[in-house]
């Protein structure tokens, strides 16, 4: 009961009344909440994918290899590749793309380690990288391999086909950067295009 202090008037509301008006306040206050969680979610992927694009600005190939190698090495020219030589790079390149997807279709990025660069490792979570499970990557294709740079990265273009409560949920398309790191090729990135 609430009364009016300038009346004697008495205003009197229904516990029926009193629990909607309850609920109404608290079903608003859950979907402000709701909104500022996924607006939040949204937030970190971007920060999460802006991370997982960034490609540092190295000067030289020196500088390069003195971070991520141990042992000293001087960069040599690149003579001009034969057909042959870009031939078994590119054939290379998809032979890590297909070891890399494979652990990602598995969704183990221990499995994945050896197939990618420290920077692209160390930038990535497990939870980021096994992705949703709903709908989950099913199996996927390589469609092709492009040189980026003759001798030193290749773009490998990848279908992944989606299920979801085991029917097929439709295809996503990925670019993956291959760097040529010494005599290993190893995954850089993984993007969806």
């Amino acid at each position: 009961m609430f009364q009016d202090k300038n009346s004697n008037d008495t205003v009197t509301i229904s516990k029926k009344k009193l629990m909607i008006i309850l609920a109404i306040v608290l079903g608003v206050i859950l979907l402000a909440l709701i909104i500022f969680l996924y607006l939040q979610n949204s937030k970190l992927k971007k920060e999460n994918e802006a991370k997982l694009n960034a490609t540092p600005t190295v000067t030289s190939t020196a500088s390069l290899i003195s971070k991520t190698s141990t042992k000293t090495t001087t960069p040599t020219p690149v003579a001009t590749q034969t057909a042959d030589e870009t031939a078994t790079q590119l054939s290379a390149a998809k032979d890590v793309a297909n070891k890399f997807m494979n652990a990602r279709i598995a969704r183990s990025l221990e499995q994945a380690k050896p197939y990618m660069t420290d920077l692209y490792y160390n930038s990535t979570s497990q939870i980021d990288f096994a992705g949703a499970s709903s709908p989950g990557m099913d199996h996927f294709t390589i469609d092709g391999a492009t040189v980026k740079e003759a001798g030193k990265s290749y773009t490998i273009n990848v279908t992944v086909y989606l299920k979801l409560n085991g029917e097929d949920s439709g295809a996503e398309t990925f670019a993956l950067e291959v760097q040529k790191d010494g005599e290993r090729y190893l995954v850089n990135s993984f993007t969806q295009k």
